[in-house]
């Protein structure tokens, strides 16, 4: 007998057993840490641009530990220095790529504001798995 429901939940344990799919999720759940951050800093007083950094800050710690634990398993802990160094420095490798690539297409090529950000959103996302997947989080298989 099939409890109902049942095959949903075996559908989700599958997808959550995908490697991308994690990485998604804890990506919107970082992108919601910015956000929050942000939102609490500048309610209380603090100027934007301050309040931008140390919600970027937030958000890439929040990311590193569910990166490495929950979505590419590193269990490394004598390299978690190492991993950690790369994943800030990988990130603020892309930041300064979506900071080029806006100025590339909003002032160079004239291409509206909020498409490119999403374009330049999906490209940075994309790098910032790569980087993670291959450089910072290496499997010793």
């Amino acid at each position: 007998m099939q409890i109902p429901g049942d095959d949903m939940m075996r559908h989700l344990a599958l997808i959550w057993c995908s490697e991308a799919a994690r990485y998604l999720f804890f990506g919107a759940c970082t992108t919601l840490v910015n956000i929050l951050c942000f939102s609490l800093l500048t309610h209380c007083g603090l100027h934007y641009q301050p309040a931008n950094v140390l919600s970027w800050v937030a958000a890439v710690s929040f990311a590193f530990i569910t990166n490495k634990y929950l979505v590419f398993h590193s269990r490394r802990e004598a390299s978690w220095r190492g991993e950690l160094v790369r994943f800030f420095a990988a990130r603020i490798a892309t930041l300064l790529m979506e900071l080029a690539l806006m100025q590339l297409f909003v002032e160079m090529l004239c291409w509206e504001m909020t498409l490119s950000k999403l374009l330049v959103q999906v490209l940075v996302i994309a790098a910032n798995y790569l980087l993670s997947r291959f450089l910072i989080f290496v499997r010793k298989d």
